[in-house]
This record gives C-alpha cells, sequence and structure tokens, in this order.
C-alpha cells in the first residue's frame, strides 16, 4: 500500500478534531442541532487552517445515517464515500482549473435534479476566488435560490477578491490562524502516534515555520522525517527547513545596532554560505525587529510576541543597544528590501546594500526634544562663564579685511554672521562709525546670532528686499505694504498713476467681476487682460475702459470679440470704447485680487507668530533673524 502524507493521514474527521476553530465548529453543529442549516456557505482563511475539512465534516454531518450527536460517524455507508470522495452526490469542484463559465453553466443544469442516494447535494468549491466574473455572475440566482435538496461551501484564502454579490448570499465564516501552542500540543500528540523521537525545541521550530498553518506543520515534518528517519537534532531541521541559527541572527542584529557594517557583512555571509534562503532570513529579521519593538513598548512583556524562552535574554540585551525609533527606521527598509527582491534578479545585492543601510541607521530627535537639549546645554555653558568677554569694536573701515565678501549670490549675505569673542580677532560692528565702549559690545559667550532661512525662490526678479519679513524675535512690526497701481516710466506716459496709497483697496463692482468670469471661461486672453481695466461706465450702450497696461495689448480684434461677448452677457448691443485717460480712481480686479492674498498671507503669518513651537524657537536662538515663513 501507498504511504500517505501526515496531512492527509491526521486530516480532521469530526468537529472536535478541528483545531483552533472551535467556535466555527460549534455554530455548525448547533445549525445543524436546531435544523437551521444555511444553503451556502463561504469558509475563508490562510491555508492549512481547516477550511476543507471543515467543508467535507459539514458534507459528512449532513448526510450521515448513523450521527453520533450531530457529528458525522464516520462509518456508514455515506460517510465512507464522502471521505473517500466517491459519493455521486459530494461535487469537489477546484475553482483554480474549472473556472470558466461552461463549468458553471453545466453546474446550474445538474442542480436541478435530486440527490442519488445521499440527503443533499453539496457542491465544495475550493479557491472560490479564482472564478472569473462572468462564472461569478452565472452563480449568483443559483446561489440565492437554489433547489432544497441542494448546498453550496465555497472556500477560499482571499475573500476581497469574491464580489459582493456572491459574499451577500452567503454565511461567512472567518477560519483563524491555529495558535502555537495548540500546534505544539498538535504536533507532540501526532509525534507519539508515529512512534517519532523530536526534541521540543525541534517541534517548536516546525510550528513556527509552519506560521499558523496546520497542513504545513505536518507537511515539514514528513520533509524532517525523510531525511533524518524517526530522530532529528534541532540543527538538522534547522537545515533542512532553511530557518536561520538564533545565534547568528541575534549576532547579525547586535552588529547592525552597534553600527558595524564589516561585522554584520561578515554575519551575513557566514548565513548565505550555510544555504539560508534569503527570503526566510528576510522573514526572520522582520520578526525580530517586530519582537524588539513590542519589548521596548511593552517594558519587557513578550506574552504577546510567542518568543521562545531561552530566546527572551537576547532579545532583552539587543532592546538595550537600540530604541523605538531606530527600529521603526529599520522595518521600513526591510519592507523596501522585500519590494526590491520581488522586481529584481539580483537579490543578494539588494540585501546587502540593505544592510549597509541598516548599520548606519541614526537615531531620530523631535522638535521638543532638540529644544531641552538645547536648553541645557546652554544652562550648563553658562554656568561655566564666570564673566562676560570684552569684544573690541573697530570701524568698519579697520576691521573690513577680517570680514567675508557679502553678495546677494553668497549664502552668508542672508545670515548674520556669528561673533564669537576671540583675543586674536578684531570683530565688526556694521552699525559703529567710530570707536565705542567695550561694555556696549558685551555679549555672554554662549549666546550666538543665528537665522532662520527658508528663502524658496517665489517668482523671478525678487530680491532680498522682497523676500524679508519683519523679525518676529525683536519687535513684531509686520505691516501690509500699500498697493502700488504702477511706477511712472518715461515710457508709458499713457498712464499717471498718483502717490496715494491705500491701504484697503475699494472693491470692484459685482456685475464687472461677474462679467470677467464670463468673458474667461469663453476667451481667457481676454479674460487676463480685464483683469487690469477700470469700467468707467457699465450702464450705458457705451462702456468705456481704462487700462492699466499699454494700449496696444488690447487690439481691435479683442476689442470686436469683447464686445460680442458684451452683447451676449448683457442681452442688447454694446460698443466698447477704450478710455486712455490717466486715473487714480478705482481699483481692477487684479490689484484687488493681490491685495486679498497679501492680506491672507498676513493673517498666516500672524497665526505663525503666535505658534508655541516658534516662540520657543526665537527663545532659544536669542537675536534670531526671521527673514522669511513658510506657509503650508
Amino acid at each position: 500500500m501507498s504511504y500517505v502524507v501526515l496531512a492527509r493521514k491526521l486530516r480532521p474527521q469530526r468537529f472536535s478534531d478541528l483545531i483552533g476553530q472551535e467556535i466555527i465548529a460549534q455554530v455548525l453543529q448547533n445549525a445543524i442541532r436546531s435544523n437551521r442549516v444555511a444553503h451556502a456557505f463561504l469558509f475563508s482563511g490562510s491555508r492549512g487552517v481547516g477550511k476543507t475539512s471543515a467543508a467535507r465534516i459539514l458534507t459528512k454531518a449532513l448526510n450521515c445515517l448513523e450521527p453520533d450527536n450531530v457529528d458525522p460517524c464516520n462509518a456508514c455507508e455515506n460517510c465512507l464515500e464522502i471521505s473517500s470522495n466517491a459519493s455521486a452526490d459530494v461535487y469537489e469542484i477546484d475553482a483554480a482549473s474549472n473556472r470558466g463559465i461552461e463549468n458553471i453553466r453545466e453546474l446550474r443544469e445538474n442542480v436541478k435534479y435530486a440527490p442519488a442516494r445521499c440527503r443533499y447535494k453539496v457542491y465544495i468549491i475550493d479557491e472560490a476566488h479564482m472564478l472569473t466574473l462572468e462564472s461569478f455572475n452565472a452563480l449568483l440566482k443559483t446561489l440565492e435560490e437554489p433547489p432544497n435538496h441542494v448546498k453550496f461551501i465555497l472556500a477560499t484564502t482571499d475573500p476581497h477578491k469574491v464580489p459582493v454579490t456572491i459574499l451577500s448570499r452567503c454565511q461567512r465564516y472567518d477560519f483563524q490562524r491555529i495558535p502555537l501552542p495548540r500546534m505544539l500540543e498538535f504536533l507532540n500528540q501526532a509525534a507519539a502516534q508515529e512512534n517519532l523521537q523530536l526534541s521540543p525545541k525541534s517541534l517548536e521550530l516546525i510550528a513556527r515555520h509552519a506560521a499558523g498553518g496546520m497542513r504545513d506543520a505536518l507537511t515539514s515534518l514528513d520533509q524532517v522525517l525523510s531525511f533524518a528517519g524517526e530522530q532529528a537534532s534541532e540543527s538538522e531541521v534547522r537545515q533542512i527547513l532553511g530557518i536561520a541559527d538564533a545565534s547568528m541572527r541575534f549576532q547579525l542584529l547586535e552588529c547592525l545596532f552597534r553600527k558595524q557594517s564589516g561585522s554584520a557583512m561578515q554575519a551575513f555571509q557566514e548565513l548565505y554560505q550555510h544555504g539560508f534562503d534569503l527570503q526566510e532570513l528576510l522573514q526572520e529579521l522582520l520578526q525580530s525587529v517586530k519582537t524588539l519593538s513590542l519589548y521596548l513598548v511593552l517594558s519587557g512583556d513578550l506574552s504577546f510576541a510567542e518568543v521562545a524562552e531561552d530566546e527572551k535574554e537576547q532579545y532583552c540585551q539587543l532592546a538595550s543597544l537600540t530604541t523605538q525609533g531606530e527600529l521603526q527606521q529599520m522595518f521600513h527598509l526591510l519592507m523596501q528590501l522585500e519590494e526590491q527582491m520581488k522586481r529584481s534578479v539580483h537579490a543578494r545585492i539588494c540585501f546587502e546594500m540593505t544592510l549597509l543601510q541598516l548599520a548606519s541607521v541614526q537615531p531620530l530627535v523631535g522638535v521638543k526634544d532638540m529644544l531641552q537639549q538645547i536648553r541645557t546645554l546652554r544652562q550648563e555653558v553658562d554656568g561655566r562663564v564666570d564673566s562676560p568677554v570684552p569684544v573690541l569694536a573697530k570701524t568698519r573701515d579697520q576691521s573690513n579685511q577680517f570680514q567675508p565678501t557679502k553678495s546677494p549670490t553668497n549664502p552668508s549675505f542672508y545670515a548674520s554672521a556669528t561673533n564669537v569673542a576671540s583675543p586674536s580677532h578684531v570683530v565688526e560692528e556694521p552699525s559703529v562709525s567710530s570707536e565705542l565702549p567695550i561694555e556696549s559690545l558685551e555679549e555672554p559667550a554662549s549666546v550666538a546670532k543665528t537665522a532662520i532661512q527658508r528663502l524658496k525662490a517665489k517668482g523671478s526678479g525678487t530680491g532680498l528686499e522682497q523676500k524679508k519679513t519683519p523679525n518676529f524675535g525683536i519687535e513684531p512690526q509686520q505691516s501690509l505694504k500699500h498697493i502700488e497701481f504702477g511706477e511712472r516710466k518715461s515710457s508709458e506716459s499713457w498712464l499717471e498713476v498718483g502717490s496715494e496709497q491705500r491701504d484697503e483697496p475699494e472693491e470692484p463692482p459685482l456685475n464687472w467681476q461677474e462679467f470677467l468670469q464670463f468673458v474667461h471661461n469663453r476667451a481667457s486672453v481676454i479674460g487676463t487682460l480685464l483683469r487690469t481695466a477700470l469700467p468707467v461706465d457699465l450702464q450705458s450702450d457705451v462702456w468705456r475702459l481704462r487700462f492699466r497696461h499699454p494700449p496696444d495689448l488690447f487690439n481691435k480684434e479683442h476689442q470686436a470679440k469683447l464686445e460680442q461677448l458684451a452683447q451676449e452677457f448683457a442681452g442688447r448691443s454694446v460698443d466698447i470704447q477704450r478710455d486712455d485717460q490717466p486715473t487714480i480712481e478705482g481699483t481692477t480686479l487684479q490689484e484687488y485680487d493681490q491685495w486679498k492674498n497679501q492680506e491672507l498671507k498676513r493673517q498666516r503669518e500672524s497665526q505663525a507668530r503666535e505658534d508655541a513651537q516658534v516662540k520657543d524657537i526665537l527663545q532659544i536662538f536669542a537675536g534670531s533673524e526671521v527673514y522669511d515663513i513658510e506657509l503650508h
């Protein structure tokens, strides 16, 4: 007789045999006992957790001739036929290979016939998510209202790929991964039943490698026994399953935490030469980083991590070498490595380069922590300074040779130079034209003039005078710049600009704004030109407009098009006339929008000035000059 693998030999035959799925088993038993069995079920869960086994047990329980309470007897003719896949009334369909609409049409034709010997005709569709959308649509009506003698059981590992129209027609049961203690208990029973001599550590390695799937655990157990017979050591189990040795893995992590790139690469080479799979090693590193994070967050409580007893001390030692911030960075780098290894054929190179990144990870410092460290440092420095260091002041002509050249292209042009007291250097005071008393220039050595600079290009041709905003550290002097309607130039005699400046310009008439929006939607170029125009009269049949730009930009073609749009907007014949007379009255829409933007910026800068973090920075960095605020 051919050998039967442990995964088939030890397959559950009763509801009580479903390891780790007691709640689902109880629900199904109660449904059979109360005769409330649904016509369609959906069993979802990861591989090897008992979905298909539960479907067979439910099928046998529904058709058993001599049920034991609600469990199948596994001795009657129907139970034996179903267990051996020989029943004419039970159809196990592999949706991966029978996914076409022709298969579903054949199924719909067969469901109308009564079962031959059993009480119910049962269709078990495994990997149901593999069906095509057309197949699902063809199954909808039959799945919703099947004949009374038909039951459907769908099993899938990816329920999110099943259409919601199918999910709504089924009772869904989510099978959980089997907990490690329950799996170890079952593997011990299986080893004793098969007269196998394996150490508890070896069985634990097999159970952890299975990741919650009992079928995977039994398959790995078969694989180990095929190599080593009835006895296998822990090292042999690691070698067969490709599991990295715990001590070597901890050695690699220790080298990474200590920033020892060379030792980390040597530890990796040793692991690679032993034949460990890179994917398995990556999984082990991810698991270790996660466990260390839990250790730090939970203050040493590893009950949620399912860590072996002999590894807890190792995790405790590693936790003292790192921080939560470093672990988060390492975790993200390892997740990026996982994506790279899926797309690249150079998996080893990707792994080695990521190890170099992991060995150079530096702890992150928050703004609050940084400010606190600066406060502490300043307090320590101030405590060591007994008296201010005198600073010699010279005139600009005498001290020019000691100052760096400043120009708009030199970055130092935008920042205040740091004044450092030194007996052999002379510090220039730009505002001093003659020698001043030393007492007026004394300053503690711990106080340095700094500048917070965020100078970003906000348009061409803008210089420092346009970028600079008031110094928040000394005295808020934010004021709104007056709107200048233009600058008088000799070449622009067509417009006379008044010297009066106003803080709050007059808003253009509402009907003019509506007309501009109407024009811009149909002729954007003309609409842009009109934004710099002042309407003199819009009530009569002749509209007179004055422009803030050279008259030749608004040509006759634009004027004809504008008259056509004005007639469409006003509902009557309108003539457009351009008035070239100079004016200082009124506000164009462009000028009004500029004022609103500046007012909004002023309000946001005022809010930023009151921000607690900005206040802390200005308090720490005494004498700071804020040149710009980047608003978000």
